[in-house]
């Protein structure tokens, strides 16, 4: 099944059964946790995957950037996730041209952080498989990429 529709006016219509809503609203929850926590998870993978150096090579520089940077980004980012979250309280969810920005830019953030704890870190990895849950984990990273897709295979 395809999730989105697009609609008269660049509206988008998603619908999703009840268990995918869920999943979606507690990975957007997640991410929204793992960045108002982030001073305490500072080091996890997934904070530096979300909130990369903006020089690798410049210590100096790096934290200079992220100290005029990181509050922004992350702002910008938790408010993503709180919009695909609220527009996941309705069925169908009527997207406009910003619901739909963020809905994109919420689930590449799930995609990064799920990448960062399977261990991905290029297209051709797989991510460690070797447990259920990381296998489980993979599953939900390859059907938000598929999420992705469709959303932008459907817009304007």
């Amino acid at each position: 099944m395809i999730p989105f529709t697009l609609l008269p006016g660049g509206i988008v219509e998603a619908r999703f059964a009840d268990a995918e809503r869920q999943v979606l609203r507690s990975l957007a929850l997640q991410v929204v946790t793992l960045l108002e926590s982030r001073t305490e998870a500072q080091g996890d993978p997934a904070i530096v995957r979300l909130l990369p150096a903006g020089y690798r090579e410049d210590d100096e520089a790096a934290e200079e950037f992220r100290r005029y940077t990181e509050s922004e980004l992350a702002q910008s980012k938790t408010a993503n996730a709180r919009t695909v979250v609220a527009s996941l309280d309705s069925d169908p969810s009527l997207l406009d041209a910003a619901d739909w920005n963020a809905w994109l830019r919420t689930l590449t953030d799930i995609r990064l952080a799920l990448a960062a704890r399977l261990g991905i870190e290029h297209d051709e990895d797989e991510g460690d498989l070797s447990t259920e849950d990381g296998r489980a984990m993979r599953d939900v990273y390859d059907w938000v990429g598929y999420v992705q897709e469709a959303l932008l295979r459907t817009l304007p």
